[in-house]
């Protein structure tokens, strides 16, 4: 289970945004940079502008904007997280920080809920990886991960969209589309 754009997603929850339910890149060509150019170009634009405070794209600034994001959680020394994560920053790195630490703390606190949700199952979480939660699904539990699925994109944030790859192990994992 892959958060989709988690970063992304946690800027649009922390400016008050509706999350869209499709890929955030493919959202952000269609919504925000008016289908001008490839859906990685997209990706590749919107990172370049979030994490370089120099980089002047008024387009993506139009859309997200980042020095309410620093207003909001930077006090000038430190962002102070929704989960009540104080760390020290200059304002460089401000919206990094802000939006890593927040990205990782709801995937760590779905993971919770989806841990929860797996007890007295055969099926459990293996690992996370980042803005993502491996789970080692039992073949009679299948029918269940429809269930583990909503728990873990029902954020506090509201509903995030999820990306689900299954497999017989990591290595062998694909892309399927999940309702």
């Amino acid at each position: 289970l892959d958060i989709n754009g988690a970063e992304i997603r946690t800027m649009l929850a922390l400016l008050g945004k509706e999350q869209p339910d499709l890929d955030i890149h493919q959202w952000n060509l269609e919504n925000v940079y008016g289908n001008s150019g490839t859906r990685d170009e997209a990706k590749k634009r919107f990172f370049a502008w979030l994490y370089n405070p120099n980089s002047d794209d008024a387009v993506s600034s139009s859309f997200y904007d980042r020095d309410r994001i620093k207003q909001v959680y930077w006090d000038g020394t430190s962002v102070n997280t929704p989960y009540h994560r104080s760390i020290k920053a200059d304002e460089y790195h401000a919206v990094n920080y802000i939006l890593q630490s927040t990205s990782s703390d709801v995937c760590l606190e779905q993971a919770h809920k989806v841990y929860e949700l797996l007890k007295g199952k055969r099926s459990k979480i293996s690992f996370l990886m980042h803005d993502s939660v491996v789970l080692d699904c039992s073949a009679e539990e299948k029918s269940f991960m429809s269930e583990t699925v909503k728990t873990f994109e029902q954020t506090r944030f509201g509903k995030y969209k999820i990306n689900v790859s299954v497999g017989k192990d990591f290595g062998t994992m694909r892309k399927v589309n999940w309702k």
